[in-house]
């Protein structure tokens, strides 16, 4: 796995390094911005003034976005998928697919209510005897004004343990470690016996 994460480095360092390339040299791009705010001085505009500031700017933007490369979902479905294929041919990788409304709602994970649910990178396998799938999950409620706030980013993660429970279990972060330290869950791992 480590040979190919590093030759996708690679090709990322080659794509950044040819973007820098089709840049305008420092000395050009103040050469023009002078010229232009001189013109715009002795014209006394200050929006030619401004054109001026901003041209060699969005010239060298428009010259970096010609040159074609990967999106960052296209690196990071790539990335994924080749991580999932080292795990084993029990696992899949759907990058467009995720977790429905339905199977979060049936959860009862999520206490708020929300409006806008996003899902994706669903991984699909069995670990042993354990069948799981998990995707990348953020739910969004509306704040009005066109505004939405996110109240869940993270992974959602189904698993079928093969055993018969009696009512749900949820498994839920450490909210003692997290506030109190790793100090005070060592002592209690020593004490407490599950």
């Amino acid at each position: 796995l480590l040979p190919l994460l590093r030759a996708e480095q690679a090709k990322r360092q080659r794509l950044r390094d040819l973007r820098l390339a089709v840049r305008l040299p420092k000395q050009q791009k103040w050469m023009i911005t002078g010229a232009g705010l001189l013109v715009a001085f002795v014209l006394g505009s200050f929006q030619l003034g401004l054109l001026a500031f901003f041209v060699p700017f969005a010239v060298d933007f428009y010259r970096m976005s010609r040159v074609a490369g990967p999106t960052v979902m296209d690196v990071r479905s790539g990335l994924i998928r080749r991580v999932v294929e080292f795990w084993g041919p029990e696992f899949s990788y759907e990058p467009s697919a995720g977790s429905g409304r339905e199977e979060v709602n049936a959860s009862r994970l999520i206490p708020e209510s929300y409006d806008r649910l996003a899902s994706c990178d669903r991984v699909v396998g069995k670990y042993h005897e354990t069948a799981f799938r998990f995707s990348e999950l953020r739910l969004w409620k509306r704040a009005g004004k066109g505004r939405d706030n996110c109240v869940w980013s993270g992974l959602f993660i189904v698993a079928d343990f093969n055993k018969s429970f009696r009512g749900r279990i949820f498994v839920l972060p450490d909210a003692t470690e997290k506030v109190l330290g790793s100090v005070l869950y060592e002592l209690r791992m020593q004490y407490v016996h599950v």
